[in-house]
């Protein structure tokens, strides 16, 4: 006896969900009425308008601020942190804007659960949910430069609000405003324009732009050796931003040349990366695309954006320019590179790889798990074997910044969704305790003069206290979030031990020593040890390190649904779309 097609009460439920399917398709000719002949889309709605928006409000500020250097230049800063208010706007904007959504997209979930009570268990009226609302998503999305969601909101909050600290902290005295403040504000602005990118085009421009800024900075208050820095770093980021563009490059170019058998039309060259990923998903349930794709290009594509991401990022075995950027840089530079760079790299990294079948990345995991676990490991021991004046202290910091680098690059090693979401979220929790870290052991202030001449005697127990703080925040992060590792590492709980392990002897590190001195049982340096309330600094290291750990993953539980689900359920849902399709197909 043949298993029937469909469950019973299919029909019963297609027709109940036949007005949900007219409404998708009225707003889909809506969407297409809008576009333009040239095949541009203007931003006509609310949501289309506040990416872009977001992107020219600080641009409207480096204008501000650049005029205001040449006829008063005592309200360049004030003018600067009033375009933080603006901006902060915008944000709450889209915050709206995507609470609201992710409320319609719960209450159709919530109702063709309850219109399909009836229905075998077989059928997952969720996922059929889920696949009408990529649909939609997908059309209204197509030609739009910008585009914000819940996997780039964190990212771009976290970049307005250290680069208008950076400004606020900042003594420009002996450099003049009129050369810095602007150029930060231009900074932002393309900054968050590549966080925003929606388009292969518009990415790696923004980018180019962004790395020649950033250079420019380093080159301007980067300390004694600030030319050699910037040309380090621009080498860098040229080499690997040109690895990555000839993978996307070909990952553009490849689609058209898959030849699919019994197929009458063939994919289109597209720069948009939803009408990009909807064309491969679209043959994706088809075994010939997929095989050609891993025999023909993929192993290269694989290769040249594992690369390029690599050097770019600074990881192991191409750390040793960070390293040493991170070691010479005046401590907000080092933070504005940290948030700026690395997240504009993270972002280009999983906005590309993350939409694209996850099967295809399966045969190539090991060539980034073996780099990602040698990092951790060589940024663990070298961090050990550091200790010593300031400058070894931060060198110390940036490779024990490799190690967690390395760790949270584990988290794809099985290249499911669940997997790269979660690696991206701890990419944003790194990032976040290496700004605390080097806001605790640097100046308050950024000094612009030469290393010769600002060298400063600091009390130990700020970096001491510091220390303790990024101990704890470490704790904090290996241990609330310890049940969403052993959900990534949920098939080799070998490698979760071994994540945990390396996560707790990186704590010890950071935590021992500066228990030891600040508890009076340990020698301090140039200062005798003095007692303090560890009691009530334990408590508030623990909940601030709890409260932050757990902020990325919240923020984008709140902001899309798509990754506000169980990470197993990617996989589920993913299955039904390939047994609907190969049901469709017969």
């Amino acid at each position: 006896m043949t298993r029937p097609l469909h469950p019973p009460g299919f029909a019963a439920h297609t027709n109940s969900q036949s007005a949900d399917v007219q409404n998708i398709d009225a707003e889909n000719r809506l969407h297409d009425s809008k576009k333009d002949p040239t095949g541009m889309t203007w931003p006509t709605t609310l949501q289309d308008q506040l990416p872009l928006l977001l992107v020219l409000s600080p641009l409207i500020g480096f204008f501000v601020t650049w005029g205001a250097n040449r006829f008063e230049p005592g309200l360049v800063r004030p003018l600067a942190i009033s375009n933080l208010a603006c901006t902060l706007v915008v944000l709450g904007g889209m915050e709206w804007q995507l609470e609201a959504d992710l409320a319609a997209n719960t209450m159709a979930i919530r109702q063709a659960k309850q219109e399909s009570s009836a229905i075998s268990q077989d059928f997952d009226p969720t996922a059929e949910v889920y696949r009408k609302l990529a649909r939609q998503r997908t059309a209204r999305l197509a030609h739009h430069g910008f585009v914000m969601d819940g996997f780039n909101l964190f990212a771009v909050l976290t970049l307005v609000l250290i680069t208008h600290g950076v400004i606020w902290q900042t003594d420009a005295s002996q450099v003049g405003e009129r050369q810095w403040i602007p150029m930060l504000m231009l900074f932002e602005s393309t900054a968050s324009g590549l966080l925003l990118a929606h388009d292969i085009r518009v990415f790696l421009f923004l980018l180019t732009v962004s790395v020649i800024l950033m250079s420019l900075l380093i080159g301007l208050c980067g300390g004694a050796m600030r030319r050699q820095h910037a040309a380090r770093f621009l080498l860098a980021q040229f080499c690997g931003g040109g690895l990555i563009a000839m993978g996307l490059a070909m990952l553009v170019v490849a689609v058209p040349w898959m030849q699919i058998p019994d197929s009458t039309t063939l994919p289109a060259v597209s720069y948009d990366l939803a009408s990009l990923v909807q064309e491969i998903q679209k043959w994706g349930p088809r075994n010939e695309l997929s095989y050609q794709y891993q025999s023909e290009v993929f192993p290269w594509l694989m290769l040249l954006m594992s690369a390029g991401f690599a050097i770019q990022s600074g990881l192991f075995p191409f750390h040793a320019w960070q390293v040493r950027l991170l070691s010479d840089l005046p401590p907000l530079i080092a933070i504005l590179f940290l948030v700026g760079s690395s997240t504009a790299c993270s972002v280009g990294w999983f906005r590309f790889v993350l939409p694209l079948a996850p099967e295809m990345l399966a045969p190539f995991d090991r060539w980034l798990l073996i780099p990602a676990f040698l990092g951790a490991i060589w940024g663990a021991v070298r961090g050990m074997a550091l200790v010593g004046d300031d400058r070894q202290w931060r060198e110390r910091a940036a490779f024990i910044l490799m190690s967690l680098k390395g760790i949270s690059l584990m988290g794809a090693y099985t290249f499911t969704r669940a997997g790269m979401m979660g690696s991206w979220l701890m990419q944003q929790q790194v990032a976040i305790y290496a700004v605390v870290m080097f806001i605790a052991i640097g100046s308050s202030r950024l000094q612009f003069q030469e290393a010769s001449q600002a060298i400063t005697v600091r009390q130990p127990l700020l970096g001491r206290t510091g220390w303790l703080l990024f101990g704890l925040a470490l704790f904090g992060l290996f241990g609330s979030g310890f049940l969403q590792i052993s959900e990534l590492f949920f098939q080799s709980l070998s490698l979760t031990a071994a994540v945990f392990l390396i996560g707790l002897s990186l704590i010890a590190i950071g935590i021992r020593p500066q228990f030891e001195q600040l508890s009076g049982r340990g020698p301090v340096g140039h200062e005798p040890a003095a007692k303090s309330p560890l009691s009530g600094l334990l408590i508030l290291g623990f909940s601030v390190a709890i409260v932050v750990s757990l902020f990325p993953a919240w923020l984008i539980h709140q902001s899309d649904p798509e990754f506000a689900r169980v990470f197993r359920r990617f996989e589920s849902t993913a299955m039904a779309d390939s047994a609907e399709s190969d049901s469709g197909e017969r």
